[in-house]
């Protein structure tokens, strides 16, 4: 447990998530425990596909999430990785 919450103060203070006091925390461990920022997903993504060869010459990053703006915001998962990735294929979402 204790390493779960040093893990999840180190992402509040890199801005990745929400303060641990914050109500926002709360409720999203809550109702989603073991949830992770995007950016924290993305660079354990990396780490594994890197030792595969992996890399934004050879790979297009596949997507299918919702296209509301809510997945379109700087810090958001899609983003994040696109921008790493380079050129994405849209497979659909809603």
């Amino acid at each position: 447990w204790a390493a779960v919450t040093a893990q999840r103060e180190v992402f509040a203070w890199l801005t990745w998530s929400p303060p641990a006091i914050s109500p926002v925390y709360r409720t999203l461990h809550q109702y989603f425990p073991g949830a992770l920022p995007g950016r924290a997903v993305h660079e354990r993504l990396v780490k594994v596909l890197e030792r595969y060869g992996f890399d934004g010459d050879n790979t297009i990053m596949g997507t299918s999430v919702c296209p509301d703006e809510i997945n379109n915001e700087a810090d958001d998962l899609p983003v994040i990785m696109q921008d790493y990735w380079g050129e994405v294929f849209p497979m659909g979402g809603i």
